[in-house]
């Protein structure tokens, strides 16, 4: 039987972090609102963020939080099932509709970017300005390394 050091492997330590974030993220949405998860309170987040500069699409959500289009289709449609975004469509395109949060989400927003604050503050505490730069700066060239 092969043995292999999870220790001296990049993708485990990486695997490793991706699961206690999400089980982090997961557990302060909870807190917030109790069927919610990390990744639609980071989606509220962003459609709160990005709708006060212009109008937000699927396409963006698949982009910003590097998603398959099934996927954000998913997320999204549990959003819309649990009354915190609709889809409208706008009048110079038929086929798009775009993300509107709605008064229900309106409400958890301040208190979910306090939370993703606080997590982010967290996740980085005993790092420095530079350290941080630098990890976002490898992060992206592996990324870049296994993009289809």
């Amino acid at each position: 039987m092969l043995f292999i050091n999870r220790n001296r492997y990049v993708m485990f330590a990486i695997k490793s972090l991706t699961l206690q974030l999400k089980r982090l993220l997961d557990e302060s949405a909870a807190n917030i609102e109790k069927d919610m998860t990390g990744i639609q309170a980071g989606i509220i987040a962003y459609i709160n963020i990005s709708s006060e500069t212009g109008e937000v699409f699927q396409k963006d959500i698949e982009e910003e939080f590097n998603i398959r289009r099934s996927t954000a289709t998913g997320i999204l449609n549990s959003l819309e099932k649990n009354d915190m975004l609709k889809r409208e469509s706008v009048s110079y395109d038929k086929r798009l509709k775009k993300l509107v949060l709605t008064e229900k989400s309106n409400l958890f927003c301040k208190k979910i970017r306090e939370t993703l604050i606080a997590d982010e503050k967290k996740l980085t505490e005993n790092l420095t300005a530079e350290e941080i730069e630098f990890f976002l700066k490898i992060i992206a060239k592996m990324m870049k390394n296994i993009m289809y």
